[in-house]
């Protein structure tokens, strides 16, 4: 809760502000495992070491892994991502699902519809999915595994620091940031 706290702080909002959103969200993430089924998975942590264990020997598993492999997600990624509990990975996309919000009520605010507020955000930012059968892997622009996405961001910010025109430029050529992540992984550069 601290963590998502100070994440909403760091986006400009008072304390007391990002309490009450860190709770709101908090409270969402756990409605959302228990709509999901999923209340009693709620702590549990660990399960990227024992699905990646279990690939030694589990073809369903092995094939997981071999496909998220083709999207660029490494081993680590995927222990990183699959060790986290339930209520820790539904409340970073709480984060990510009310900053997005933010920003296309920004855009909007700034004269397009909605519409083209919501196209606008989601071409400059990365879009996950948790469902690996959701990417068409012939899209560029198709939303990105979810196991990626504390390399992307640890890329994102550092761009942003070095050198945040030239990532804007390489983003625009590319046509949203998901096609430029995966131009970046097919070069290494991620």
């Amino acid at each position: 809760m601290a963590e998502v706290q100070e994440a909403l702080e760091g986006m400009g909002m008072s304390k007391a502000q990002g309490r009450r959103l860190g709770r709101q969200m908090l409270d969402a993430a756990k409605q959302e495992a228990k709509r999901m089924g999923r209340a009693a998975d709620l702590y549990r942590e660990g399960d990227g070491d024992r699905i990646l264990e279990a690939a030694t020997s589990d073809p369903k598993a092995q094939h997981l892994l071999e496909r998220l492999k083709r999207q660029g997600v490494t081993d680590e990624d995927f222990r990183q991502w699959h060790n986290l509990s339930l209520l820790e990975k539904l409340c970073l996309r709480e984060q990510d699902n009310a900053a997005l919000s933010g920003l296309v009520l920004q855009q909007r605010d700034r004269g397009p519809s909605s519409g083209a507020a919501a196209e606008r955000v989601e071409a400059q930012f990365p879009l996950y999915t948790w469902d690996i059968d959701e990417i068409d892997e012939a899209d560029p622009h198709a939303r990105l595994p979810i196991e990626l996405k504390s390399r992307v961001n640890a890329y994102q910010l550092r761009r942003i620091i070095t050198d945040p025109e030239k990532l804007r430029a390489e983003i625009e050529h590319a046509g949203s940031f998901n096609a430029h992540v995966r131009e970046q992984v097919a070069r290494d550069a991620l």
